[in-house]
């Protein structure tokens, strides 16, 4: 059975995510699918990990992943401890499949956007 991380931006596409997330459980069992708990503390070195031992890292676009910035108005995707740049980033160091996901109607970044 695959192992297959997902993330997400929650200010972007949480419900959609819960979604897909729960009809990959159901497919692929609860122990198969792995993503960070947005509702409570966010480690990222536990996204790093879970991303490395995965085959699979889904990430799921919304029309504005790649537009949201931090307090300071800084992009997030270029925030290196954002936990989306994180697992993008590890699963790229790890050659890990990464399959994109589009969520109502987003468009795909462009490639010098992404970590």
């Amino acid at each position: 059975m695959p192992q297959i991380y997902v993330i997400y931006r929650p200010e972007d596409t949480r419900k959609k995510s819960k979604e897909i997330i729960a009809a990959l459980q159901k497919t692929y069992g609860e122990a198969n699918i792995q993503f960070p708990d947005f509702d409570g503390y966010v480690d990222v070195y536990q996204i790093e990990r879970a991303v490395q031992q995965t085959n699979y890292l889904l990430v799921l676009i919304g029309n504005y992943w790649a537009d949201l910035v931090d307090e300071g108005g800084q992009n997030l995707l270029a925030d290196v401890y954002d936990p989306v740049h994180i697992a993008i980033a590890t699963a790229i160091q790890s050659k890990k499949r990464i399959v994109p996901i589009l969520i109502d109607d987003a468009k795909m970044p462009s490639r010098h956007r992404l970590p």
